[in-house]
């Protein structure tokens, strides 16, 4: 197998009330767990077979964390999407992580989790929670910080402006907060304590 593609999205961004786009902080901006699935999978394949494991990201200056993330459990090579990714849509996304892919060529698997969308050629939905990314050694964490990675705009794909969104964000917030109360059921013994439960929950319920 010449390369494998792990395919590398960051975390959901943090959200604050009333704002009308995403907001995004160096904390929050990491390989999703299911993104991080399929990488783990691609390094494995690595030490089995050989293969070259590239990793692919698209955002501006943060979205360069989750690179080096995947260059901390020894990725060959990182390519990096550099647009802003609010104003996309999640087929937008799927469209310049794919031409990414075919402008390198010569990839014969695509892995991605399971939320993944991405076309031809070959690709594998990867999930389970018992493959956990491994982690990385304190010298490729060192060496993740001076590797190069390339960087390429829309255009170079092909693409004269950004992929339209289809979806319109028009405004962010965070739902109210609930309280929460807990209460203690007395009894002297288990059966009556379930009685004053159950009279408890009907107490709750709707009524009518």
């Amino acid at each position: 197998m010449r390369s494998v593609c792990g395919i590398i999205v960051t975390n959901q961004p943090s959200v604050k009330h009333s704002s009308s786009g995403h907001l995004r902080s160096r904390e929050h901006t990491d390989i999703g767990p299911f993104d991080a699935n399929a990488l783990e999978l691609a390094i494995q394949l690595k030490d089995q077979i050989q293969a070259k494991v590239y990793a692919y990201s698209l955002g501006e200056k943060l979205a360069t964390v989750t690179l080096r993330r995947a260059f901390a459990v020894r990725t060959d090579e990182g390519v990096l999407v550099q647009l802003d990714p609010t104003t996309l849509d999640s087929m937008g996304v799927a469209k310049l992580l794919a031409a990414a892919i075919r402008r390198t060529g010569g990839v014969d698997l695509v892995l991605c989790g399971r939320q993944g969308a991405i076309g031809m050629p070959d690709r594998w939905d990867s999930y389970a929670p018992s493959n956990q990314l491994r982690v990385s050694k304190v010298r490729d964490i060192m060496l993740s910080e001076r590797k190069p990675f390339a960087t390429v705009m829309p255009a170079d794909l092909g693409f004269s402006k950004p992929p339209l969104a289809m979806i319109e964000t028009c405004g962010l917030q965070t739902p109210p907060r609930q309280c929460q109360r807990a209460e203690f059921v007395d009894g002297q013994t288990a059966a009556e304590k379930a009685v004053k439960l159950a009279e408890r929950i009907l107490d709750l319920l709707p009524k009518g």
